[in-house]
């Protein structure tokens, strides 16, 4: 694994397993930090499973010209200068679990739990907000969401 793909998926596996130890919690604040933890898991993997693919599979949207040209120069279509990138800002977390489930079939069943996983991660760290008697299937979903992509790269060829 390259060392950003081993960051983002060893990053991926530390919250989903922080999750799963705190969704049960009779304290409120540590399964709001469950659903944190859950969305957390959800994205990087997702991120992971594109940087596999391509790391520019990241850039947001607003650089995608400059990531065709780039393309462009290495397929020896076009010549152009360098460019110069500002910052590191990547694609959303819900675009990336979209990108992810259409490049990588092992996450594409746990999609919509996993875009679940996300709102539920962004009413906690936003709003400070739970949805109790849905907490633990949407930690489960991102939990399952994260497997899935585990279990796609245990399959991909070294």
């Amino acid at each position: 694994m390259t060392p950003d793909l081993e960051r983002l998926y060893s990053a991926a596996a530390h919250h989903a397993r922080a999750a799963n130890d705190k969704v049960r919690s009779p304290d409120r604040n540590l399964r709001m930090e469950a659903a944190i933890h859950a969305g957390a898991s959800v994205e990087l993997m997702a991120k992971a499973i594109l940087v596999e693919v391509d790391p520019r599979l990241l850039f947001e949207e607003r650089e995608s010209h400059h990531v065709l040209i780039d393309m462009l120069v290495e397929a020896g279509v076009a010549t152009a200068q360098q460019y110069a990138r500002r910052g590191t800002r990547t694609l959303t977390a819900t675009k990336a679990v979209q990108l992810a489930a259409r490049l990588c079939e092992q996450v594409r069943p746990h999609a919509a739990a996993a875009r679940q996983a996300l709102e539920a991660r962004n009413r906690a760290a936003h709003a400070a907000e739970l949805d109790e008697a849905d907490l633990a299937d949407e930690v489960i979903g991102g939990s399952d969401f994260v497997l899935a992509g585990v279990d796609s790269f245990a399959r991909a060829p070294a």
